[in-house]
């Protein structure tokens, strides 16, 4: 893995990430923007945070893969250097459970809290990447990272 790779995850034992999956129609129900080797930059529950890549490593609780996006190394570190300057910013889990109800009923008003893949599509849309045209940052699924035209499989 390398700086600017989007990690897709699949949580094994989690109920909100069944529920992601399902509204979704995917595999993934997770993504992570890769900072370096040991650490990620992600949107969770309590707002976009950093972490630690091992946890996704775990085969037991996570499936995962790696992919990226057809842009050189310096727009992706340029995405990567602007998603780590949004780490910190909190959210609460009411924001995060509206969001997620949004996202099943399509109803997409603006939210302070990102989605994951959305915070990944925000970002890459400041360098020129667009997942899908017809769709908004905050509208990307984890599978349309995953099945977008652009993408490289990295490893699975």
């Amino acid at each position: 893995m390398r700086r600017g790779d989007i990690i897709l995850v699949n949580y094994r034992f989690d109920p909100i990430s069944w529920y992601i999956k399902k509204i979704t129609k995917s595999e993934w129900n997770h993504t992570a923007f890769v900072i370096d080797n040991e650490r990620v930059v992600e949107s969770r529950g309590k707002g976009i945070v950093i972490g630690s890549i091992k946890r996704y490593k775990n085969t037991l609780f996570f499936k995962m893969k790696v992919v990226r996006p057809e842009l050189n190394y310096k727009q992706l570190s340029k995405a990567v250097d602007y998603a780590v300057m949004q780490a910190g910013n909190e959210s609460n889990y009411f924001k995060f459970l509206y969001t997620l109800f949004s996202l099943k009923h399509r109803y997409f008003i603006k939210s302070s809290h990102k989605t994951c893949s959305g915070m990944i599509a925000e970002v890459l849309n400041i360098v020129g990447f667009q997942f899908r045209n017809d769709k908004k940052p905050l509208q990307i699924t984890p599978e349309d990272i995953n099945s977008s035209e652009g993408i490289d499989n990295v490893e699975e």
